[in-house]
């Protein structure tokens, strides 16, 4: 493939080619109109149904088996020995929508569509800076669910997903950056983009999706220092825990923890762990957990 040129005159650091992405994605978020390109059908009429109260398990059932590869990550999900630890196989698509619950069909729906999108771009630094996002998502997810299971102010299938959606608005930048490649190219440039919108970016995908407004508020609060912490603690508590002890976490290794970094980190932010009522020994417990577990949730969520 001939590398793509940029245009003659333009300099870092890009300005005006920032500006105007960042003002059409706000123009996008605005009008509700933030999507996926390709988002299949299937998948956000699932989406939708999920949000619905009077929906039975049958309509659920229904949708998924419309996308064949869908089916296969429900029941992979199901039978996943995190979620199975009686070792019971879930034989057809009824019984495993029963027992991994909404939440984590959602988690599947999203795994689903990532792949097909990761996929379908034959540019390798795009895959792997998609993958490496979405990797992230799921070690931030497990950490979650591990802090979740610590402190149970919110439900574990919850924080997993929390954790996975919280990457959605930078999926959306890459992707959107994917049209002008020679500004991928540029180092540091899709990271300042992100920096600057991808939670409001996540949230108005959040919407599309017909997602709890839970997870939107959580995205878009989690990393602001000024958030109100009023209140009893919730997800948007967990998934900035899980966030922080995520870069404690080295990305070579599976089996190692230093526990000095965990020391200064747990100084650092100890409002927060007072808040979630969580020790050092809580959040050490919590990494160890998360640890054990993250191959098998990358295996499942194709990270």
């Amino acid at each position: 493939m001939s590398q793509v040129i940029p245009p003659v005159g333009v300099a870092e650091p890009f300005q005006r080619e920032k500006d105007e992405i960042l003002q059409a994605l706000a123009a996008e978020v605005a009008g509700g109109r933030v999507q996926w390109p390709g988002y299949p059908d299937a998948a956000l009429q699932l989406q939708r149904l999920l949000n619905d109260a009077h929906v039975d398990a049958d309509q659920i059932v229904q949708a998924v088996s419309f996308e064949p590869a869908l089916s296969m990550q429900v029941l992979r999900i199901a039978n996943a020995a995190i979620f199975n630890p009686a070792a019971q196989p879930a034989r057809d698509l009824r019984a495993a929508v029963q027992r991994i619950g909404s939440n984590l069909v959602r988690a599947a729906v999203l795994a689903f569509v990532v792949q097909q999108l990761r996929n379908a771009d034959e540019r390798s630094a795009l895959r792997e800076r998609f993958s490496a996002l979405w990797r992230r998502g799921v070690v931030v997810g497990a950490i979650a669910r591990a802090l979740a299971a610590q402190r149970p102010v919110v439900a574990t299938d919850v924080a997993l997903l929390a954790g996975l959606l919280h990457v959605v608005g930078r999926l959306h930048v890459l992707l959107r950056l994917n049209r002008t490649p020679w500004l991928l190219e540029q180092p540091g440039f899709a990271e300042s983009v992100m920096e600057h919108c991808a939670g409001k970016v996540s949230a108005g995908l959040l919407a599309s999706w017909e997602m709890p407004a839970g997870f939107s508020q959580a995205i878009l609060d989690y990393g602001n220092p000024e958030r109100s912490l009023a209140g009893p603690p919730g997800l948007t508590d967990v998934l900035a825990a899980a966030v922080v002890l995520a870069d404690l976490l080295p990305p070579s290794r599976t089996d190692y923890l230093d526990q000095i970094h965990l020391a200064n980190v747990f100084l650092q932010a100890e409002p927060l762990w007072k808040r979630l009522g969580l020790t050092r020994a809580n959040c050490s417990d919590a990494l160890h957990k998360a640890l054990e577990e993250t191959q098998q949730l990358r295996a499942m969520f194709g990270a």
